[in-house]
């Protein structure tokens, strides 16, 4: 898993941008478990914010601002598949993550 150089989208899966950093990171990994605040360091090295193959892909942020940034543009970041990485297999809901406005503020 990531401790590997980023690739080139070309290498990526299927749902990877096309201008995306990509690298493979999985947060079910030993690595990221051992040592997370180092494997994050590692992430935030290319770009802030990057594209993940593991778990059939996945964007990965880890600046601050970008979470900031991202929680609050529910219109194009939004949980509606789940919040869970893997996807829940059994289909259920997170309450209220897992929600948009204005189901999340009703």
């Amino acid at each position: 898993m990531y401790g590997a150089e980023p690739r080139t989208p070309a290498e990526s899966t299927r749902h990877a941008p096309a201008e995306a950093v990509v690298v493979d990171f999985s947060h079910h990994s030993d690595a990221f478990a051992e040592r997370p605040f180092q494997v994050l360091a590692e992430l935030r090295e290319p770009a802030p914010i990057v594209w993940s193959t593991a778990h059939e892909g996945f964007w990965v942020v880890t600046d601050h601002q970008a979470v900031i940034d991202g929680l609050a543009d529910y219109e194009r970041f939004t949980p509606s598949s789940g919040p869970a990485i893997p996807a829940n297999p059994f289909g259920t809901r997170h309450i209220p993550v897992g929600l948009d406005p204005p189901l999340h503020t009703t």
